[in-house]
């Protein structure tokens, strides 16, 4: 999405992702709540004299 009034773009996209094995004793930590993962990530682009400039960040915990 092209930000109005600027040669920037930004792109936000992530995922959630959670699930449990209901076997006794699987999937579930010690305090009894399910495996939870997340990842967010931000990408931002700007045309600048030198040419395009990106800037990426990626938080997340889990696997990959």
């Amino acid at each position: 999405m092209r930000l109005p009034g600027s040669a920037s773009c930004i792109r936000v996209s992530g995922r959630v992702t959670a699930g449990a094995d209901l076997r006794t004793g699987h999937g579930i930590d010690a305090s009894g709540v399910p495996a939870i993962t997340g990842r967010l990530a931000i990408d931002n682009r700007a045309d600048t004299d030198l040419g395009e400039v990106r800037t990426f960040v990626r938080i997340g915990n889990g696997r990959r």
